[in-house]
């Protein structure tokens, strides 16, 4: 093996993506630095949202007022059951109602306990968190099928929707965890037509009836098997009218949720102002066209995620949607744990939904709704409440940056300077020449550890480290092709070059592998 093949610099190389770095977002001129709150208080659809912790809680709030007026049945979609509040409440109605109760949920135990909310701040936490809400999810079934409710799931369940006796309704971003009630940006509507809340209601039942994989009907104690059901008559699309539409994604049968997405954007003449949890896999997909279309034309962008570029999906995305447009034209802002999903443009025409800007999942297929409406208190509660996310800001996006630019942002010494040995042990995961092809093409970021450095290089690789100072070498003491998800990072290496030796067994090519953990949101 040759030299070359087995020793990388890195600093001034250039990265393709869009990244998050340390410091507020200059915010354009067209941005109204007092925003009203962002909460509507009359009318058939009231606005609801959150910035930040909350320990008022109010779209759990709302979702508990709803159950407890029920007086015939409660339609109810969530993910994940790690709230008790909200399942004592079901419970409770259950009972009251002798049944009555439809709960779309994860019945399947191997269903991932992280549901794509914004990861914990200290390494490890996050897998204890997961192993806890499975615990409590399945708990909480429990004391459902007890109390008389029918649960069900489906494949890609995304929705987070209540649909009260057919007369009111809840659209929200928000799962049914303490953490998205109590911690998180999250937002929702309120929908007190009768109209619309049918609307959605017949969504639930068509995915409840038809669409399911499994079943736990009511019971002593939850019962879950695999079930069939029969594919049902033909379905009706949606109807969509105007000021107000309830949309979805249903699978193959309904696809207005990509239309009104389509929709509004392709309305956008001055601004679209949008958040959502992720933008990924919107290359030449529909939405994706429609944005950078939206762009070419001049419309003005401010767009608010929460600041994580360890996925090579997202940074790739934000930089394919946004990266080559012009000075000025798109701001993006990087709010810790946001989770809300609106979309507004020109201040007139909104949709809030319960998906995010994903090609691949929620606009062809699963389960998801939402809500478009041209109503003018709407649009100017929800473009309230994404500019305070974005005056929340601690990240600001760069496009292509080098590891010299983020190191320098985040601000941390690189550990490493000049020339370095990284020793690897024997029957590594990886050989010197796989590792530098990796070290070459991702971002690498550090931790200091007590006496260890742990590197990370992207999502395929953690390396845990002894530093030899005298010797100028890293000996590698553990190591993983799955980094700890969410971990955080004291900065970027750079000033340096790595000669890696020893290792083990050739690894599939990093291109080929599927790495990482996919939250959805």
């Amino acid at each position: 093996m040759n030299d070359a093949a087995r020793t990388v610099a890195l600093g001034p190389e250039r990265l393709a993506g869009m990244f998050f770095v340390p410091g507020a977002p200059v915010l354009p001129a067209w941005i109204d630095p007092n925003p009203l709150p962002g909460r509507t208080a009359a009318g058939p659809l009231v606005y609801l949202a959150t910035t930040g912790p909350d320990p008022g809680a109010p779209l759990r709030a709302a979702l508990l007022d709803l159950i407890d007026h029920a007086e015939e049945k409660v339609f109810l979609a969530s993910f994940l059951f790690a709230d008790r509040a909200v399942t004592e409440a079901l419970a409770r109605k259950a009972e009251r109602l002798r049944g009555g109760v439809y709960v779309l949920t994860a019945l399947d135990r191997s269903f991932p306990a992280d549901v794509g909310e914004p990861e914990d701040d200290e390494p490890g936490k996050r897998e204890q968190i997961d192993r806890n809400r499975r615990l409590q999810h399945f708990d909480n079934l429990r004391a459902l099928a007890k109390a008389g409710a029918w649960l069900r799931s489906a494949a890609d369940l995304h929705a987070k929707l209540c649909v009260v006796d057919d007369r009111v309704a809840f659209v929200t971003s928000a799962n049914a965890t303490e953490a998205a009630y109590q911690k998180n940006p999250e937002n929702g509507l309120l929908v007190r037509d009768p109209t619309l809340a049918r609307e959605l209601g017949r969504a639930f039942a068509r995915v409840f009836l038809h669409r399911v994989t499994h079943q736990s009907p009511p019971a002593a104690d939850l019962d879950v098997k695999e079930f069939r059901p029969a594919p049902g008559a033909s379905w009706k699309p949606m109807v969509v009218r105007r000021p107000d539409a309830a949309v979805a994604t249903i699978g193959r049968d309904e696809a207005s949720l990509l239309h009104a997405t389509l929709e509004l954007i392709n309305s956008a003449r001055r601004e679209l102002v949008l958040t959502a949890f992720s933008a990924v896999d919107l290359r030449d997909h529909p939405v994706g066209l429609a944005l950078r279309a939206a762009i070419a034309r001049g419309v003005r962008i401010l767009a608010v995620f929460p600041p994580d570029d360890r996925r090579s999906d997202r940074r790739e995305t934000g930089a394919w949607l946004f990266g080559d447009a012009p000075d000025g034209a798109v701001t993006v802002a990087g709010c810790p744990r946001t989770h809300a999903k609106a979309m507004i443009a020109d201040g007139a025409h909104t949709l809030v939904w319960t998906g995010n800007l994903d090609g691949r999942h929620g606009y062809q297929d699963g389960f998801e709704v939402g809500l478009a409406t041209d109503r003018p208190d709407i649009a100017s509660a929800a473009r309230a409440h994404v500019i305070a996310l974005a005056l929340a800001a601690s990240h600001r996006a760069v496009f292509n940056p080098t590891p010299n630019t983020l190191a320098d942002a985040y601000g941390a010494p690189s550990p490493l300077a000049g020339d370095w040995t990284l020793v690897l042990p024997p029957g590594s995961l990886w050989t010197p020449a796989t590792l530098v092809e990796l070290l070459r093409s991702v971002p690498v970021t550090f931790t200091r550890r007590s006496s260890e450095l742990v590197v990370r290089i992207g999502e395929a690789a953690e390396l845990i480290s002894s530093v030899d100072v005298q010797r100028r070498t890293l000996r590698i003491e553990r190591s993983s092709d799955r980094p700890s998800n969410g971990a955080p990072f004291d900065g970027y290496l750079r000033g340096c070059r790595l000669t890696v030796t020893g290792g083990g067994r050739e690894m599939a090519r990093p291109e080929n592998r599927r790495i990482g953990r996919r939250g959805r949101g």
